[in-house]
Order: structure tokens, then C-alpha cells, then sequence
């Protein structure tokens, strides 16, 4: 099944570029070279879709690369392919590991400014998305 979908491409900056060899210095000073390589074959967009997740009635929540400080944004589709609707997250979602959708409801992982992980439950999702 292939989706189309009118959206303007979020470019990768400078900014992300020097963000990834900086994260991999970090772990590993000996591997900045191979990182900085890395950063200069990045394409000059970003992937329109950051993730996918099956919710336990068999939607597909197609997670919507974000723009920088945006909230998560996740397209619905019922399992023919149709467009449900759109969810977007009140709460910043670790991508790891992936929101799970329950019973109505998202669950996911949020850190603190220590990181220290939290599990969130979202209020009922409206009866569409159920």
C-alpha cells in the first residue's frame, strides 16, 4: 500500500549535522572522524515518517517526523488503509520505547530533566480511534 501525503520537507540543518558527531564524540572521542563523514553524506531532507506502531484493534499510528520543538504527531489508519484521524500527544514521548495504545488510551515513557523515566497514560481517546 503506498500513502501519499502533501507535506513540506523538514530540512536537516547544520545544527543536526554538528548535533550527531557531537553525540558520537561524546560516547566515543576516537570515532569523530567517521562521524563527521557520516554528517556530511546526510541527505538534504528529513524521512516524512519517524516511526510506526499498531495500536490492539489494528490501526496504524504513523508517527510524523516533528519539526523542532513540536509535539508528536501521529496519523491514524484502520487496517484497510483508511484514514482515521490525528493524534497529537500532549506529553514528549521517549521514542524508546514506542508509545503503546490500549484499551483507548496511550501509554508511553517521558523523562524528567534528571531523565528519570516515567510511564504516562493519555485520557480516552475519542471513540473514532478506538
Amino acid at each position: 500500500m503506498l500513502i501519499d501525503v502533501a507535506a513540506d520537507p523538514i530540512p536537516v540543518t547544520e545544527e543536526d549535522r554538528q548535533r550527531h558527531v557531537d553525540q558520537v564524540a561524546e560516547q566515543s572521542p576516537s570515532d569523530r572522524r567517521v562521524a563527521e563523514e557520516v554528517a556530511g553524506l546526510m541527505p538534504e531532507f528529513k524521512p516524512a515518517i519517524a516511526g510506526l506502531v499498531m495500536d490492539d484493534v489494528g490501526h496504524l499510528w504513523v508517527l510524523r517526523t516533528p519539526r523542532d520543538s513540536e509535539s508528536a504527531t501521529y496519523d491514524v489508519f484502520d487496517a484497510k488503509g483508511a484514514y482515521v484521524g490525528v493524534v497529537t500527544l500532549g506529553f514528549n514521548a521517549s521514542r524508546y520505547p514506542p508509545i503503546r495504545i490500549r484499551h483507548g488510551r496511550v501509554y508511553a515513557v517521558v523523562r524528567d530533566s534528571l531523565e528519570v523515566p516515567s510511564v504516562v497514560r493519555s485520557e480516552p481517546l475519542p471513540e473514532v480511534l478506538r
